[in-house]
């Protein structure tokens, strides 16, 4: 019995809910704090500092959306958008929500390798498996998610 407990345990199907979290993105040497909002069709990123704040970058697999005060920016190609966090965001968490991507146990959490239109990522898990971060080596973008 215990063995088949540890054999379960180890392909347990992890999925991230919708969540809205603080976080802190970092592209490049430029930085900023934001407010990420995930669910299942769209990810929504709310700019909280520097001068981009008020910018709000929205992503739903398809299109992504840049709007500030009256002025919006829609495009299709969302490749044009090199570190485009909303993008960044669906990616990783849709490769991680889809299983296509190598899960590993780690101290604290769980840590996922994967690819996607938006390029290699890594994706760490909180053991309650809430997001704790999402990088793209190759693209200097690193999201910290805050823990509230």
């Amino acid at each position: 019995m215990l063995i088949l407990s540890s054999c379960t345990a180890q392909t347990e199907e992890i999925t991230i809910s919708d969540f809205v979290k603080e976080a802190d993105i970092k592209w490049n040497d430029f930085s900023y704090s934001c407010t990420v909002q995930y669910n299942s069709s769209k990810v929504t990123v709310t700019v909280n500092s520097t001068n981009a704040a008020g910018v709000v970058i929205e992503y739903d697999a398809n299109n992504f959306v840049i709007s500030y005060g009256g002025m919006i920016y829609e495009n299709s190609d969302a490749e044009a958008l090199t570190g485009n966090p909303a993008q960044a965001i669906f990616g990783a968490v849709e490769g991680v929500n889809s299983g296509n991507c190598s899960k590993t146990h780690i101290q604290d959490g769980f840590e996922f390798k994967g690819n996607c239109f938006a390029g290699d990522y890594v994706c760490v898990l909180n053991e309650d498996k809430t997001v704790k971060s999402i990088e793209y080596p190759d693209k200097k973008l690193y999201i910290e998610f805050k823990n509230a």
